[in-house]
């Protein structure tokens, strides 16, 4: 990171007032990124240095931020990432204003110079936690849902609620995060621009293998589910997103382990089949979801053919090597 981290500074300190603080956690790393973040101290009175003495991972390294954080609100930026100019005084003023818990906006993802910008189908505007959630399916997807960078959470309202990073949703604790947010929160925001800049890097956990990827991941489909069902909404729509949100996580792990760690793949497959609520969304997605692309899918895993599944890991691989 340490190629990243003293711009990633030097632009929050030209969105950010005399009130504002920037709290940086290192996690044990390794490579002169500690040095640097010294010498932006040095330079900016707003900062506070942390320093872990082994590598706890995301979760402790952002809990122990919400611990420190003396500001009323807060936000999660990695060093690589980061936001649109005046984008985080707007999210902070917009709450402000309209007392809210939480507020988010729309982001672009840049990958190679290439940039693909992500909006929910929704206007800007206020809403209660159930209008969020009665409008999500179809209108906020998951992406907007789990990247971490594009929220501001009032403090208060995070520590009040005891909303932290757990460890049990590791790979996905993001997204967790804001599911139980969502959740919880009275009043939840919405800034139609894009204010957070998410760059996809070689390297990150998207194009590399992750172990025991499937015992967390699944944990935070049920919480998604468990996510509408708090809100007692159980038609037919929530439950093809549930399903959706659960399909979609199998489908990812399977190709995850065949296309990283072959030796692995077939336990991991009949631990995924053994599970009847896995093998529940696949048909109900079959018999309910008019999306093309999913039922697809479905179709494809309700073969529970190994050989076939492998065949198309190898279509994968052959495509990102292009």
């Amino acid at each position: 990171m340490i190629n990243y981290i003293e711009n990633c500074i030097e632009r929050l300190e030209r969105q950010c007032d005399c009130n504002s603080e920037i709290v940086i956690i290192d996690d044990c790393s390794n490579d002169g990124t500690i040095e640097v973040c010294k010498k932006m101290a040095e330079r900016y009175n707003n900062i506070k240095l942390i320093f872990h003495d082994k590598n706890y991972g995301v979760e402790k390294t952002r809990n122990d931020g919400i611990d420190i954080a003396n500001g009323d609100w807060i936000c999660f930026l990695d060093p690589d990432d980061s936001y649109a100019d005046g984008g985080l005084k707007k999210s902070v003023d917009y709450a402000e204003k309209n007392k809210l818990d939480l507020v988010f906006t729309a982001f672009r993802i840049i990958q190679n110079g290439i940039e693909k910008e992500y909006y929910p189908k929704l206007k800007s505007g206020y809403y209660s936690a159930k209008e969020i959630a009665t409008v999500m399916p179809g209108k906020i997807p998951w992406s907007i849902v789990s990247c971490i960078g594009l929220k501001l959470y009032r403090r208060d309202f995070i520590n009040n609620n005891n909303i932290r990073f757990r460890r049990i949703y590791h790979y996905n604790e993001d997204g967790a995060f804001a599911v139980e947010a969502f959740m919880k929160a009275k009043t939840i925001g919405y800034i139609d621009e894009c204010f957070y800049n998410y760059y996809q890097r070689e390297g990150s956990s998207m194009h590399s293998y992750m172990k025991n990827a499937y015992a967390s991941l699944i944990k935070v489909a049920n919480l998604y589910s468990d996510y509408y069902e708090s809100f007692s909404l159980r038609n037919t729509i929530y439950s093809v997103e549930i399903c959706s949100k659960r399909v979609m996580t199998i489908w990812w792990v399977i190709f995850n382990e065949l296309i990283y760690n072959k030796e692995n793949a077939a336990y991991i497959i009949d631990v995924i089949y053994s599970d009847r609520e896995n093998l529940h969304a696949i048909d109900y997605l079959l018999h309910y979801d008019n999306n093309i692309k999913n039922r697809l899918i479905c179709l494809i895993l309700k073969t529970e053919n190994i050989f076939l599944l492998q065949i198309i890991s190898w279509i994968f691989r052959l495509v990102k090597k292009v």
